[in-house]
């Protein structure tokens, strides 16, 4: 553990959380997104800090299997796409598109450095995830009382389809992002639950109202389960746990199972301006006909930083499906086969095969964000561009092992 000041290390890291979930829309001047910008530049002023001091815990971070494969990961990601950079059409984007991972990369390294060596991380973090979703909710009830959302002002900007309806977006840009956020923050709420039951039990309700409003049917599921996973679960007696697993992915999987079937058809490039189909899960479904044949095309290297974007906006002209709508899908049609194999493996291996902690509670707590993790990655467009989804992917690959929540009971 790191002995620097505890007020310093908690100032840090709550910054970094709280800056990191909300930063870049909370302030009301957000010129040319220089409110992303200012939170990256601390981010990597810290990382260099980091990075003079401690050079050793960065490498020692690194200690399992999972982060073995994820450092991998990192080098070969900072690197080959450097080499596909000059084949996406639109430079811009392109340079763009890196930068972010750049930046993201970055970020993930800098908050798991500070997960995992201050001893009180996980104490910071849950109070820094419930201060955001508690301001969070408070916007959302004003916006669904009044019917006003703060454009401009705590926004980038307002989608067309919620001007005229109650919808819930909060801080986050727009409702799915929102929903994203707060069905994932869940987990990190109950493991106070012991501690502060009305206060979590409050926000899980307020939660469950503003999800609904957000009109974002995949963060809804993962609500769902989320509830069949708490209802279900049972320390004592393991075999309820596996069930309510089991009975859980189950019926997530007949419910897409049709989708699944589907995807094996992979004759031809299905989005285009003559066949686009605004029903959202038909849109996912051909960002993910695009990613096979795109791989296929390039022969598994992906089209490069940005390039899904570069030729979404030649192709089809449609402005709310520009990029690929799926984490997986990004990373697997812009940077090829091997960095999202990797990803994928070792992000498998982290939620399924890996302990999060000596205590049954937070290990199983931290597992089922892992999975919502999965589940959700369909959520919304941009995950690479989002710091959240770096923050989020810091906290899975995170150990904990705090005093604070020292019992195994739910």
């Amino acid at each position: 553990m790191l002995r620097i000041s505890f007020k310093k290390n908690s100032l840090i890291l709550s910054m970094l959380i709280i800056s990191g979930g909300i930063g870049t829309y909370l302030f009301p001047i957000n010129i040319l997104g220089g409110n992303l910008f200012a939170f990256r530049i601390i981010v990597v002023i810290i990382f260099i800090n980091i990075m003079l001091k401690h050079i050793n815990m960065i490498f020692g971070l690194f200690n399992s299997l999972s982060l073995f494969i994820f450092k991998m990961l990192i080098f070969i990601w900072f690197f080959i796409p450097l080499i596909t950079l000059f084949l996406v059409s639109n430079s811009k984007i392109a340079l763009i598109n890196y930068f972010n991972i750049v930046f993201g990369l970055i970020t993930f390294i800098v908050i798991l450095f500070y997960l995992k060596n201050f001893k009180n991380s996980l104490s910071i973090l849950v109070k820094s995830i419930s201060f955001i979703c508690i301001i969070n909710l408070v916007i959302n009830y004003i916006e669904l009382i009044t019917f006003k959302h703060l454009d401009y002002t705590f926004v980038d900007s307002l989608p067309d389809y919620a001007k005229e309806i109650p919808i819930a977006y909060g801080f986050f840009g727009n409702p799915n992002n929102n929903a994203y956020f707060l069905c994932l923050s869940l987990p990190i709420l109950y493991l106070d639950f012991n501690n502060n039951k009305k206060k979590v039990i409050l926000i899980s309700l307020l939660t469950f109202i503003s999800i609904l409003f957000s009109s974002s049917r995949l963060s809804f599921i993962g609500l769902l389960i989320f509830w069949s996973f708490m209802f279900f679960a049972n320390f004592n007696k393991n075999k309820k746990t596996f069930i309510s697993i089991f009975i859980t992915l189950l019926g997530f999987l007949v419910f897409y199972i049709k989708d699944i079937i589907t995807l094996l058809e992979l004759n031809a490039l299905i989005i285009s301006s003559d066949n686009y189909n605004t029903s959202s899960s038909e849109v996912r479904l051909q960002h993910f006909h695009n990613m096979f044949y795109y791989l296929k095309e390039t022969y598994g290297f992906g089209l490069g930083p940005g390039g899904y974007e570069s030729l979404g906006n030649n192709m089809r002209g449609h402005p709310e499906s520009i990029s690929p709508h799926n984490f997986f899908v990004e990373v697997f049609t812009d940077y090829g086969i091997l960095i999202g194999v990797l990803l994928s493996i070792s992000l498998t291996i982290r939620i399924f095969l890996e302990r999060k902690s000596t205590n049954k509670r937070i290990n199983f707590l931290l597992t089922l964000f892992g999975i919502l993790f999965l589940i959700l990655s369909p959520q919304n467009s941009g995950y690479l561009k989002n710091q959240i989804t770096w923050m989020f992917l810091a906290i899975v690959f995170s150990n904990f092992n705090d005093n604070e929540f020292n019992t195994d009971e739910l």
